[in-house]
């Protein structure tokens, strides 16, 4: 997907529904705009509206199985409320005036009107109808009672009908009611929410002197960057002098600095404990071994050899699953030199032994050579997901994965 069709929409979950109205056709170009802004779009259909745009027709623009009765034996109508909890966002469009009718009465006598008595989030509608209908006082009635519960309303505008009057009663169009959608998730929670770690650790010999991973932190901080871009929130861990991200969109940011392992690992441990996340990107270019002893004040220089007792440290990653078993966990590995089959292997590994959703495997030879940084993201069986060169792309489709990843959890 190109990435500048991207907006705050991105990653976040709607539920349209589609009510009966020869407007119905303009649904399937709203999940176009829906798709190109990022989202992930479910379809709830009524009996009528399937007598205006087959399901098929839908399900193959969202990617998604449609719904159409709270009997089908999709697994999203076995439960409604399964529906309405997924939801990020219902839009539904067009909306006729009988649905709007049955909303403001809080009538759900079939699985579209069910889904919109139970979400708890924002409600976008677009009514559809003749324009004598929509003047009517009880579709009037409707719509100030739809509002005041904080129902937004786009359209419906002025034009020739079905009937083939002119008067206002068209469906907006879909990029209008996409926008809609956008501001009425202006001010809603992130839909998703990131821990991230990035940057090296340092491990103190003495008070002054300290052995660290080589990491500039650069890559973690353009993930965290785009995590904000698309409206999530971000916990980032990094280390001491790494690159630090900006807020680059309507997302959330918290920093929190780290010295050692040690210093990582409680500090994880306190983000976990303290809130649900739906990631942990582990980006961190951690030290294997901390001195086993750290000498006070600055050990003396001159002297021709000085040995330090090296011992390992704890191992943060396998904390990380145990503290978040129900969390995407997405792990780093390097190597140098490698071809792209050793770094699939390599990768796989450390999924398969640390519990990992997704691995990000890179080489440092043609970073320190070339500057190149080209990584491929590699799954839990060595399946490549995604090949990506430049920081920028590569977290982008890291963030692509954690989104569609998640939307399926």
């Amino acid at each position: 997907m190109d990435r500048s069709a991207r907006g705050r929409l991105s990653g976040r979950r709607v539920v349209l529904g589609v009510s009966g109205g020869i407007a119905a056709y303009k649904s399937a170009a709203l999940v176009g705009v829906l798709r190109r802004r990022g989202v992930n779009v479910r379809v709830v259909m009524t009996e009528s509206a399937t007598r205006f745009i087959t399901p098929l027709s839908l399900r193959t623009l969202s990617g998604n199985a449609v719904a159409t009765s709270l009997f089908d034996d999709t697994e999203w109508a076995l439960e409604h409320i399964a529906l309405a909890r997924w939801a990020d966002c219902m839009v539904i469009a067009p909306a006729t005036a009988n649905v709007l009718a049955k909303m403001a009465a809080g009538i759900a006598d079939d699985l579209l009107t069910s889904v919109a008595l139970a979400v708890p989030s924002p409600i976008v509608v677009a009514p559809a109808m003749n324009d004598r209908m929509w003047a009517a006082p009880a579709t009037q009635a409707n719509m100030k009672a739809l509002a005041e519960r904080g129902v937004r309303v786009v359209g419906p505008v002025e034009g020739r009908l079905a009937s083939g009057d002119v008067g206002t009663g068209r469906m907006a169009e879909p990029e209008g009611v996409a926008d809609a959608v956008e501001e009425a998730l202006a001010g809603s929670p992130p839909a998703l929410r990131l821990l991230v770690t990035s940057g090296p650790t340092r491990e103190a010999i003495d008070d002054v002197r300290s052995i660290s991973p080589s990491s500039t932190g650069r890559l973690g901080a353009a993930v965290a960057e785009e995590a904000t871009r698309r409206g999530w929130g971000v916990a980032f861990v990094q280390g001491r002098d790494s690159a630090t991200p900006r807020r680059a969109g309507n997302g959330t940011l918290e920093l929190v600095t780290v010295e050692g392992v040690a210093d990582l690992a409680a500090s994880v441990a306190d983000l976990l404990s303290a809130g649900a996340y739906d990631a942990i990107v582990h980006l961190m270019a951690v030290s294997d071994y901390t001195p086993k002893a750290k000498a006070s004040g600055k050990t003396p220089s001159g002297a021709e050899s000085w040995t330090v007792d090296l011992v390992p440290t704890q191992k943060v990653l396998p904390q990380m699953r145990t503290a978040a078993p129900g969390a995407l966990l997405v792990a780093a590995k390097l190597l140098v030199d490698a071809t792209e089959a050793d770094l699939v292997r390599a990768a796989a590994e450390l999924a398969e032994a640390n519990g990992c959703d997704l691995v990000l495997a890179n080489d440092l030879g043609p970073i320190r050579r070339e500057g190149r940084h080209a990584a491929v993201l590699v799954g839990p069986g060595g399946e490549v997901v995604a090949r990506a060169e430049g920081k920028g792309n590569i977290a982008a489709a890291l963030v692509d994965w954690i989104a569609e990843a998640a939307s399926r959890k």
